[in-house]
């Protein structure tokens, strides 16, 4: 997976590799709004789109191993997160979930 920004996708990031997909259309789907809070970081690498679309592939890689509560939890809690912008901070502040996300995927 790209690493597209120093912000919300860092740590995306160490959720692990997934094909690239295109945008969502799920009503669950909370990549737009995690991807358009990070794009108003300072240290965005990447655009929105760009974004959306990394997004998406590590959400459909959730659903595709049986993941997918825990994904939603996590990007719940990081899509409303006041560390968004602070990768370190985000992971502490939202280190259950995601937690509890890496390991659903093992």
């Amino acid at each position: 997976m790209k690493n597209l920004t120093k912000t919300a996708l860092s740590v995306l990031a160490l959720l692990g590799p997934a094909a690239i997909a295109s945008g969502c259309e799920d009503e669950h789907d909370l990549c737009p709004e995690l991807c358009e809070r990070s794009s108003e970081c300072p240290e965005v690498l990447g655009d929105e789109d760009a974004c959306t679309s990394t997004c998406t592939e590590e959400q459909e890689a959730a659903e595709e191993s049986g993941c997918e509560s825990e994904w939603e939890s996590y990007a719940e809690c990081a899509s409303h997160s006041t560390n968004l912008c602070e990768p370190a901070a985000l992971a502490e502040e939202c280190s259950v979930q995601l937690d509890a996300y890496n390991g659903c995927k093992q």
